[in-house]
């Protein structure tokens, strides 16, 4: 997939690089600069402004001139999306008259005004423009946290984008470094697949409703980050041979009298949730056989084992914490964090067929 960034008309600014590095494709629009992207440097880069400029017929053609020759000339009703600096569209197609132009400039003074406002220590990680100006995007770091023991460290996002080629106003949470269009792509799914992406129509209220939205979402990421002890804690208590066998029991149980495929079905969910536990590359080092990585295992297999193919792979911690939408697979993490989550895991209990959870066949 294309990078998205124009030679000699986008341009864009990366920062964090003393961290994280440079960009990826190197292409010279794009700054790289260490730390955080200043409001001044967002502003001087994305500050172009998009006019809404009514069509007309111009029929060139002089065979279609004589069958027409009343129309040329005339407004359409439609409008062409063109930016005042450079004259150039950044749209393919045209819009209506209910069409409203969100300008860059604007948003990022509201964020200024009420998001960093309210989190001083939030800022710009990144920002720019793709496809000559037709998406602007801001890449906001919330955080960055690494869980006792932990050699993978996490860092949490939100984005927004402004698409005026026929794309809508988005915004999400998310954990991908932007600095192109790919990576904007991804941080995109990786919000869809966290049930944190939101998408506006380009009208008068978008403003309001997009910088309400990213309150929001850091209001939920700072209940989020409350949950951290839990996990150093977790991360600090190992599982021995019982504590594994009696997690894996009460998370995935096997009543009496229930059918033999249910009993191969929960069979098969607790080893594989074991086969992660004990052999995934990331879940080792210092954490190894701790009750976090075991968490991790039961939300790895809850993301890969238990949804579709197109899902995106990509998924935080935060998931199992916050619960999504009343899903089996959220639910799952909760149990999982709850049973862990005590001082002592209790032995598997008998339970009879009509006692059996439904939703864990």
């Amino acid at each position: 997939m294309s990078a998205g960034i124009v030679r000699g008309v986008d341009r864009g600014i990366v920062g964090n690089c003393e961290i994280f590095g440079g960009t990826w494709h190197g292409f010279e629009e794009y700054k790289q600069v260490n730390g955080l992207v200043t409001m001044f440097d967002a502003l001087a880069c994305l500050n172009y402004e998009v006019a809404k400029v009514p069509t007309m017929l111009n029929l060139a053609d002089p065979e279609l001139l004589a069958k027409l020759p009343n129309a040329h000339g005339k407004a359409t009703g439609q409008f062409a999306l063109v930016r005042t600096d450079t004259g150039s569209f950044v749209s393919t197609g045209s819009v209506s008259d209910e069409y409203t132009v969100y300008q860059n400039a604007e948003f990022l003074k509201r964020i200024e005004e009420s998001l960093f406002k309210a989190n001083p220590n939030m800022g710009i990680e990144s920002c720019g423009t793709l496809f000559a100006g037709s998406v602007a995007f801001v890449n906001i770091l919330i955080d960055r946290y690494r869980v006792k023991r932990d050699d993978s460290e996490t860092a949490t996002r939100l984005m927004f984008y402004n698409g005026f080629d026929g794309l809508a106003i988005t915004s999400g949470a998310h954990d991908t470094r932007i600095q192109c269009d790919n990576t904007r792509r991804l941080a995109e799914a990786q919000a869809l697949a966290k049930a944190m992406l939101a998408k506006f129509r380009h009208s008068s209220g978008a403003p309001d409703a997009v910088t309400k939205y990213m309150v929001e979402l850091a209001e939920l990421l700072a209940v989020i980050r409350d949950q951290r002890p839990v996990l150093d804690r977790l991360a600090e208590i190992p599982m021995v041979t019982v504590d594994v066998t009696n997690f894996l029991g009460n998370l995935f149980p096997i009543a009496k009298g229930v059918g033999k495929a249910t009993v191969t079905t929960r069979t098969n969910k607790r080893e594989a949730v074991q086969e992660i536990f004990e052999t995934a590359a990331d879940l080792q080092g210092g954490i190894a056989r701790s009750r976090y990585a075991m968490l991790q295992a039961v939300t790895a297999y809850s993301q890969h084992g238990t949804t579709s193919k197109g899902t995106d792979a990509a998924y935080a911690w935060w998931d199992v914490v916050t619960g999504g939408k009343g899903s089996v697979r959220d639910g799952l993490n909760q149990k999982a964090l709850k049973l862990l989550a005590q001082d002592d895991i209790a032995a598997v209990a008998t339970l009879d067929a009509a006692d059996a959870d439904p939703n864990m066949n």
